[in-house]
């Protein structure tokens, strides 16, 4: 009886967790996709100027509300644009890659960028 109730609990908590993850995914989709959608006009008409960047993602800031900020990070993994920058200056200049994970992802990235836009620096 107690297995049967384990497994009955076990099967709950998986659907559940299924099912959470389908909404997560849904609901940062359309982020996902804006910010696909930034990095191919910049990759389809060279490398932006600072101005128009911050302009591209400002309009994500502000139609996304649950980013704090997006930034331009260089080849050697440090934060050059910021938007917005008030509230976020200590991050500008910053070296992503201090530790070894950070530095996997940012990897893992750069070659996810290259399928759909060429980076820019």
């Amino acid at each position: 009886m107690v297995q049967q109730e384990q497994a009955q609990i076990q099967h709950a908590l998986s659907v559940e967790a299924g099912n959470l993850e389908l909404e997560i995914t849904e609901k940062i989709k359309p982020q996902v996709q804006a910010l696909m959608r930034m990095a191919e006009r910049s990759g389809r008409h060279g490398k932006p100027s600072q101005a128009e960047w911050e302009f591209n993602a400002a309009l994500n800031v502000r139609d996304f509300r649950s980013y704090q900020a997006i930034a331009w990070v260089d080849p050697a993994h440090r934060v050059r644009w910021l938007v917005p920058l008030q509230g976020n200056e200590a991050a500008l200049n910053l070296e992503l890659d201090f530790e070894q994970r950070r530095k996997a992802g940012l990897n893992a990235a750069y070659q996810a960028a290259q399928g759909c836009c060429e980076p820019y620096y």
